[in-house]
């Protein structure tokens, strides 16, 4: 019943708190997961805070203070400098081009790592050559590359 949309922040909410993804597609969440996104849509000025926020939560957890699960009110408690607008929306700007990037080179691994599941074995066992190896990877990365349009920031 709880729904994250494409390009939320998806946060652990439970041990391990403070794990983070961004959500690839719309997509249905769990009890140990939170959706978050900016309501003014700087979402990524929203996920690097978060990433700071993390590295609070790994550091209270190496100090012995366990973070079963942190709460939606743990959340809206978190102290934090926010900028004026004009300020947030220059960030997202320079910030949003390497998220794509980002985003871009994660599918391409994804593609590359079912490739290389697939063609492994097969290249054990002489059913592929290593050049028919290497044609599957470049048509592969190509379209990885056209599906790189997927990432778009999602509508205000």
């Amino acid at each position: 019943t709880r729904m994250a949309q494409k390009g939320d922040i998806l946060l652990s909410i439970r041990a391990p708190v403070g794990d983070m993804n961004i959500a690839s597609d719309n997509c249905c969440i769990g009890r140990g997961l939170a959706a978050l996104n900016s309501k003014a849509g700087y979402d990524g000025f929203l996920f690097y805070v978060m990433k700071y926020f993390k590295q609070v939560f790994d550091r209270r957890n190496s100090e012995g203070t366990t973070f079963g699960s942190i709460t939606k009110d743990d959340l809206h408690s978190l102290e934090l400098a926010y900028p004026d607008d004009a300020l947030l929306q220059r960030y997202d700007e320079v910030v949003s081009s390497y998220n794509k990037m980002i985003f871009k080179r994660s599918l391409e691994n994804q593609h590359l790592i079912e490739l290389r599941d697939w063609l492994l074995p097969m290249l054990m066992n002489g059913q592929v050559t290593v050049g028919q190896a290497y044609e599957k990877v470049e048509e592969v990365l190509g379209m990885a590359a056209e599906k790189e349009v997927l990432y778009k920031k999602k509508k205000k």
